[in-house]
């Protein structure tokens, strides 16, 4: 959620300063590897979402088809 309201954030700052704001969102692109599908789910648990935007969320994929097949991905240790 942090790092999503951050683009928004530096989005909006384009207005003031579009030369500093592309070069942070060209390094917050470098470190989104996390913002995939597979965290979707957590914006049910959060306190910082409300309701109504849940909803729409659950309403947007419920409209999107199930996979035929699921990937299974295996744990890596670090």
């Amino acid at each position: 959620m942090n790092h999503l309201q951050l683009i928004h954030d530096t989005m909006d700052y384009k207005e003031i300063d579009k030369e500093v704001a592309d070069v942070i969102l060209s390094k917050i692109t470098n470190h989104r590897q996390y913002l995939t599908e597979d965290v979707v789910p957590f914006v049910f648990f959060s306190k910082r979402v409300s309701a109504t935007v849940k909803q729409d969320i659950a309403a947007k994929l419920l409209e999107v088809p199930a996979p035929e097949s699921f990937h299974h991905v295996k744990n890596v240790k670090r």
